[in-house]
């Protein structure tokens, strides 16, 4: 089973256009977990489960997979995306693919600055792996970038949790 985790804030903009290409292209069984925070809560009717949460992102990705993992079973897949995420075509290869490689998946984006964490927008793991890192979105660990500063951004501490356990990952 796959579980997806995304946050929707304020704006229900994407919830469907979301929900529709997850339904046209995800080729397992999967569940959607969301919180909604600051949208009509007749958008609850695209998910299989709504989690009631306020604060910041990384916080409610968090919570979301602690949610997951209490009901789901080791072997299943933990996906998060972020609320304006939405596959094109099925994952499942990729994800396939980049798991025989290493437990977790993620984009990278070496774009911004030289992004080094895994970030939200779309990562997938065991929730057995999730667990065992110990993973956490929030901010917090500092890596340091070529002109010398040292940033922080949500996936930060979910790269030191992978350092820190020689855990590797497969960039996207």
């Amino acid at each position: 089973m796959l579980h997806i985790a995304t946050v929707h804030h304020r704006s229900p903009r994407w919830i469907e256009i979301q929900t529709r290409y997850l339904r046209r292209h995800i080729s397992i069984p999967y569940q959607t977990w969301t919180s909604l925070e600051g949208i009509d809560p007749s958008y609850a009717v695209h998910f299989d489960r709504v989690i009631d949460q306020a604060g910041g992102h990384a916080g409610k990705l968090n919570h979301l997979a602690m949610e997951i993992a209490h009901e789901a079973d080791e072997s299943d897949l933990l996906m998060f995306l972020d609320g304006d995420a939405f596959p094109i075509a099925d994952p499942m290869p990729l994800i396939r693919d980049g798991l025989v490689k290493a437990p977790l998946i993620a984009v990278r984006r070496a774009e911004n600055l030289g992004d080094e964490q895994p970030h939200p927008c779309f990562c997938v793991t065991t929730v057995g792996t999730w667990r065992e890192i110990r993973g956490d979105w929030s901010i917090g660990y500092r890596w340091k970038i070529p002109d010398g500063r040292r940033p922080t951004d949500v996936g930060a501490n979910l790269l030191r949790a992978l350092e820190l356990t020689k855990t590797p990952w497969v960039d996207v």
